[in-house]
């Protein structure tokens, strides 16, 4: 009968804490998907709100979400205290080294950046994500651009061998980020799209002018693309341009509350 009675009070418990827990998972699950309905409208700080409610310092993925949050509400240092708190908690994983990366970028540590590209490498040594990021930062660090990206330029006979042409960049602001150049020919002018960051807020497409592809002048007018919309108040960014039966297609990296994706912009208006 006693034995009868531990095996019932036991059941009891274990079906209390079952109910217990089902309720505590169901107020995370509500959490989270009012955090992402906060974060689509583009207010974050509700979003962190939401998120900060059912906070466990021990939750990887919580504090991955946060440090994503506060990212996009450009509380970097809050960003960067949540990845590094996920990242100790599962120093093997590579997403909260990505997702840091973000907000080291965004104060410029780019020692940092460096060192999280070169963990996550070690961890995953065929990871093409960092190996591109790093070879970038590494290319972008020769002569006085260490501390900052620019566009150089590279000459080559047989499209194999290259070489870099002349000692300093052709685009450079001296800090903050000038890249991603592509150049398209209009009459004898050379036109090359690249997109500007940090060197003011945000990050926004541009163009320099050149009829040799040697020296350049820099639009100083009103940017092409900047940041304007939900989808891309983050970053408006890195340019694809085509000019197709008349119309000017141009087509960018977006980020913002749809998370990053690719937006298009044209010189006529093709919505009516």
């Amino acid at each position: 009968m006693e034995n009868l009675k531990k095996i019932l009070y036991v059941l009891v418990f274990s079906g209390i804490a079952t109910v217990a827990f089902a309720q505590s998972q169901a107020v995370i699950q509500a959490a989270y998907i009012k955090s992402y309905e906060s974060e689509k409208a583009g207010t974050y700080s509700v979003a962190i709100s939401d998120m900060k409610s059912v906070y466990n310092a021990k939750d990887y993925t919580a504090n991955i979400r946060l440090g994503w949050l506060s990212y996009l509400a450009k509380q970097y240092t809050e960003s960067i205290r949540y990845y590094n708190i996920a990242i100790s908690l599962k120093p093997y994983a590579i997403e909260a080294r990505f997702g840091c990366v973000k907000p080291l970028s965004a104060i410029e540590s780019w020692e940092r950046v460096k060192e999280n590209y070169l963990k996550i490498l070690e961890i995953d040594p065929q990871n093409t994500i960092a190996n591109y990021w790093l070879g970038v930062m590494y290319y972008n660090a020769k002569g006085d651009t260490a501390d900052y990206e620019s566009i150089g330029m590279a000459v080559s006979e047989d499209m194999v061998t290259w070489e870099r042409f002349g000692n300093n960049p052709v685009i450079s602001r001296h800090k903050g980020i000038c890249g991603d150049g592509q150049i398209a020919k209009i009459g004898d002018i050379y036109v090359m799209f690249y997109f500007g960051a940090f060197w003011k807020p945000g990050a926004f497409d541009r163009f320099a002018c050149s009829y040799d592809l040697i020296n350049w002048t820099e639009w100083n007018g009103q940017d092409l693309v900047y940041p304007s919309e939900l989808y891309d108040r983050e970053y408006a960014h890195k340019p694809w341009v085509i000019k197709w039966k008349g119309v000017v297609y141009h087509f960018y990296t977006a980020v913002g509350n749809q998370g990053r994706v690719i937006a298009l912009a044209t010189s006529k208006d093709l919505r009516r």
